[in-house]
């Protein structure tokens, strides 16, 4: 019996996205080979994911920091991709969501420098996020930065840790309608407020330089970046990678009643 091709398109489509964020290429050809149909996509994902859990927990018995921390993070993505794209199956997608938080939240807190969780107040809610400062700067400029439609701030990690080695603090967020933050706050077009209200709670910390700013995005991410610097005066620089230039350009057209009769 032939493989489902919905299988085929997503894996062709996102495998460099895999490797370029973490996935061991010999683990992809493993759930490649398992993978038969669309339905089997999470579960199988999330049991490799569970296997690195193990090991994570393995070393961490045996004081191994380093090799815990790693298998902790590559656990982390495996569940964010065995759920990012199964939002037709609420329970399996919360589930494989809430490993994946848990997981890069343990894997995160050794780092060097750690990871430190934030959340941020933002329209009567919370935005989510992880700030990295690099080490030997007082008070370094901050990287805000954003992820896509279909991703989180823990598939960042690798794109973070470039700024932080360069003496740039990351601060990796889910904004409204992504992520964890998408449990609190729906999607939106303000993203002049939303990063606003980011530099006002920098703007409380004396750790890092709140008037060095700048906003970088990928994906649909590319495209809030400049919205934000648009209307956000104080961020100094924008980075938009990899996005679309109209959005509603890739979206349905609006049906009319005549349409629909």
């Amino acid at each position: 019996m032939s493989r489902d091709p919905q299988v085929d398109l997503i894996l062709d489509h996102n495998t460099p996205r895999y490797l370029a964020t973490g996935v061991d290429p010999n683990d992809l050809e493993r759930l490649a080979a398992r993978i038969q149909n669309w339905g089997e996509w999470c579960r199988v994902w999330c049991e490799e994911a569970a296997r690195h859990e193990e090991l994570a927990n393995a070393a961490a018995q045996n004081d191994r920091r380093v090799t815990a921390a790693d298998a902790n993070l590559r656990a982390s993505i495996y569940y964010h991709y065995a759920k990012h794209l199964f939002a037709h199956d609420p329970d399996q997608y919360l589930a494989a969501h809430n490993r994946m938080v848990a997981c890069y939240r343990l894997g995160s807190a050794a780092l060097d420098p750690p990871a430190e969780p934030v959340t941020i107040p933002y329209g009567g809610a919370e935005i989510v996020g992880y700030l990295r400062r690099p080490q030997r700067v007082a008070r370094p400029p901050v990287a805000i930065v954003l992820p896509g439609l279909d991703a989180c701030k823990e598939e960042l990690h690798a794109w973070c840790d470039a700024f932080v080695r360069r003496g740039v603090a990351s601060l990796a967020i889910d904004g409204p309608g992504q992520g964890e933050t998408a449990f609190r706050l729906p999607i939106t077009t303000r993203w002049g407020e939303v990063i606003g209200a980011v530099i006002d709670w920098l703007s409380l910390r004396n750790d890092v330089n709140a008037k060095a700013v700048a906003v970088i995005g990928q994906s649909l991410g590319a495209l809030y970046a400049p919205l934000a610097a648009a209307f956000e005066p104080r961020i100094k620089a924008c980075v938009a990678n990899c996005g679309p230039f109209d959005f509603g350009a890739v979206l349905p057209p609006k049906r009319t009643k005549s349409q629909s009769a």
